[in-house]
């Protein structure tokens, strides 16, 4: 993979990840464990935005690569489906987007959740609850994206799938393998 070829959407993902767990890890430093010299903080930030970006990048990978993973999700919003990929690969990717979404309404009852632990406990405690509170957040601002992509796009994911497998049956009907669109 090139990163220079990656365009400016594609970075924005791990870019706002990376700012994300540094925040939350410099808030939980701060806040559970005062005691931690500064090196030991920035230390620990860098690696976990390595970690991070090298998550990304694995996520990309197993994708098909950055300029798949982006072509699938701009297809599912309105644009030219992506070069290069059969119809079971467009499927494959369809119904990956389409669990990905799906999987962001999760993590908003996740944050629902850790924010009914958290808020009592910040209320009473103080700062005890700020680690649930911080857990609310991160799965909030994971969920949310994706949970509102499959409202505003999951009914063309579900066109473009139903269109695939028109495509599928044709292809097994004329005995054309499918390798060959």
């Amino acid at each position: 993979m090139d990163l220079r070829t990656i365009d400016r959407s594609a970075w924005l993902e791990p870019a706002l990840l990376v700012a994300l767990v540094v925040a939350a890890w410099l808030v939980l430093a701060a806040v559970d464990f005062a005691g931690l010299t500064p090196l030991l903080v920035v230390l620990v930030a860098v690696l976990l935005s390595a970690g991070v970006v090298g998550a990304v990048a694995l996520g990309w990978r197993r994708a098909g690569g950055v300029d798949r993973y982006v072509g699938v999700r701009r297809w599912a919003r309105g644009g030219q489906a992506p070069a290069m990929m059969g119809p079971h690969e467009r499927r494959a990717a369809l119904q990956q987007l389409r669990s990905e979404w799906t999987w962001g309404w999760a993590f908003v009852v996740l944050a629902a959740l850790w924010l009914s632990i958290g808020l009592p406990r910040v209320l009473t405690d103080g700062p005890d609850g700020v680690s649930a509170l911080l857990s609310a957040a991160i799965f909030f601002l994971l969920g949310l994206p994706r949970g509102l992509s499959r409202v505003r796009h999951g009914r063309r994911v579900a066109e473009l799938l139903q269109q695939v497998d028109r495509d599928l049956a044709e292809l097994r009907l004329h005995g054309a393998p499918a390798a060959s669109r």
